[in-house]
């Protein structure tokens, strides 16, 4: 069930450089509506779950998910340029490609090792990236700007999701990404105030891209992979994403056109192959747990069994590709 919900939070996630380009409004201002809106939809859940869990300090946890909120708030601005400079195919693809750096943010932050047929697949997913920047400098050099912003922007997405993990104690997500889409959403939006031209989506022709952007990639795709990220082996969760860029040249087609040249084709095979090496290989225990953030009222000490989660996954098959996390379902 839980590669149910991570398949479908790539989805998600898919449509969002066809919302980008439909809309002219300033990236880092299309960001912050976006993060802020998701924020917004998402409070009626939030404050249910605050007054379910009144042992959570609200003050604690806006300052703990500081970090990840103005991560996320960054890439969503890088993004929104890169998906607007490179083809939605090739865009998709290089933001996509966490496996080249997911094992060393997992290792820095978390002492997370990863084990050689993930090291193999990586090798795949590297190789598959050459062929596309190399496709793009035969056939359109400018794609290279493009190309290159989305390949910083998945250090920023990667960074941003590992540090999910500390909140996976959280008795429901809902808690962790609400005040993280709000935080993020008013920090971006405070520097769009000095680098943005237009500030406010004008008209019904530039409010329903980011209305899109908010509710689908951002209210349905980051959560839940956020939510998948704290269950399921980080290395796992990058390389099954790396189907994003399948679904978004689908829409590049069908929206804008746009036919991906023949290396792309070859690069998609051997990313799709490198989540294949992963996902249907031997399965291998993941054994560290981070430390979590302190969000709870001084002197509240969390249980160490808690079965209250939102996205409810009764599952007791021991997956030893699964994060054993207290607090969830899987021990």
């Amino acid at each position: 069930m839980r590669y149910v919900l991570l398949f479908l939070a790539v989805v998600a996630t898919s449509g969002s450089a066809y919302f980008v380009r439909e809309s002219a409004l300033h990236p880092v201002m299309l960001a912050s509506y976006r993060m802020l809106i998701a924020a917004i939809f998402l409070t009626p859940v939030f404050l249910k779950q605050l007054r379910k869990h009144p042992e959570v300090s609200v003050q604690k946890l806006f300052i703990a998910v500081g970090p990840p909120a103005v991560l996320l708030g960054v890439e969503l601005s890088i993004w929104n340029f890169a998906a607007r400079n490179t083809s939605m195919a090739n865009a998709s693809l290089v933001v996509n490609l966490m496996p080249l750096a997911m094992p060393i943010v997992l290792w820095v932050i978390y002492k997370e090792r990863i084990n050689q047929r993930e090291v193999f697949a990586t090798v795949v997913a590297m190789i598959g990236l050459g062929l596309l920047l190399g496709g793009d400098f035969a056939v359109s050099p400018d794609f290279l700007l493009g190309d290159f912003t989305a390949l910083l922007t998945m250090l920023f997405l990667t960074v941003y999701l590992v540090l999910a993990r500390r909140f996976s104690k959280l008795p429901s997500i809902w808690l962790y990404v609400v005040p993280m889409y709000f935080f993020g959403g008013v920090v971006v939006g405070i520097a769009g105030l000095f680098v943005a031209d237009d500030f406010v989506p004008s008209g019904v022709s530039e409010w329903w891209p980011v209305l899109g952007l908010a509710l689908l990639p951002t209210v349905i795709g980051h959560s839940t992979l956020n939510w998948c990220m704290q269950r399921i082996r980080g290395q796992i969760v990058a390389l099954v994403n790396l189907m994003h860029p399948l679904f978004a040249g689908v829409i590049g087609f069908f929206a804008f056109d746009e036919s991906p040249t023949g290396l792309f084709y070859v690069a998609a095979v051997l990313l799709v192959a490198a989540a294949g090496i992963v996902v249907f290989g031997p399965k291998t225990d993941m054994t560290v747990e981070p430390k979590q953030a302190d969000v709870y009222h001084d002197g509240y000490v969390p249980p160490p069994d808690d079965d209250d989660e939102v996205i409810d996954l009764r599952e007791h098959a021991h997956r030893p590709d699964e994060v054993a996390v207290k607090g969830s379902d899987v021990e």
